[in-house]
């Protein structure tokens, strides 16, 4: 999932969210600028946390939001992206394929790439439902990566568990803003944001904003009555998860 539907989740779930939380909430998302493989910052929480513990560290709730984004223990990405009642991969990637075809038309991306795309897609959709839901998400965001004490504190951690360079996990938090719609978020924002993105990593500049946009728009109207269902048995999981390894 993206950012505002991560925030979502622990704003529910995690009652009061403070900085950290927003920044472990994006951190799996982000390692990777710091050489750390997407899977192992999806993965590491339950050993991160350990590791936090037995080094008398105090930032928890960093590692809470590291834990319920991530894939294993069974974060939200787990049900996002890895599995979903015993289908293929998880929900986004189940509700992307029949919008595979209008996906591929209006990102012009590589054929390997569409299922991927229009899994971030139906992200997106969920992105818009969790705004109109919570409008403060961007702005609080935006506020935890601006907030340079705790951002510095959470990298300093980072850097000392994982022997990586403190300094390119803020630069990492600095690109959030750039990557990510946290103030401007309706679906022809999101899909700039896109189209940004596939240049900046697939080197493709064949993406038509409006027809991303005019398919945003139609993913979001169809996934909205979606939403609550999916996101209220996926937080009761993510919470009962919590409470047993924390």
């Amino acid at each position: 999932m993206f950012p505002l539907v991560h925030h979502y989740c622990n704003k529910i779930i995690l009652p009061p969210v403070d900085n950290a939380m927003i920044l472990g909430g994006l951190f799996p998302d982000l390692a990777m600028n710091a050489g750390i493989w997407r899977d192992t910052a999806h993965t590491c929480g339950l050993q991160f946390y350990k590791w936090c513990q037995e080094n008398d560290h105090d930032n928890i709730n960093f590692i809470k939001g590291i834990l319920s984004h991530g894939t294993e223990p069974l974060g939200l990405d787990y049900y996002a992206d890895e599995f979903w009642q015993g289908g293929e991969k998880g929900y986004c990637f189940q509700q992307g394929v029949p919008w595979m075809d209008r996906v591929r038309e209006a990102t012009r991306l590589p054929e390997n790439l569409i299922w991927w795309k229009a899994h971030n897609f139906v992200e997106m959709s969920f992105e818009l439902s969790a705004i109109e839901r919570d409008p403060l998400l961007g702005q609080e965001i935006l506020e935890a990566i601006k907030d340079r004490e705790t951002v510095k504190r959470v990298c300093r951690m980072v850097q000392d568990y994982f022997d990586v360079d403190m300094h390119k996990m803020i630069e990492a938090y600095d690109m959030v803003e750039d990557i990510f719609a946290l103030e401007e978020i309706d679906p022809y924002f999101l899909s700039q944001k896109q189209q940004r993105a596939f240049i900046r990593r697939h080197k493709q500049n064949g993406a038509n904003v409006d027809l991303m946009a005019a398919l945003l728009t139609e993913m979001h109207e169809f996934f909205e009555d979606k939403f609550d269902p999916f996101m209220g048995q996926v937080n009761l999981w993510i919470k009962n998860m919590l409470n047993s390894v924390l």
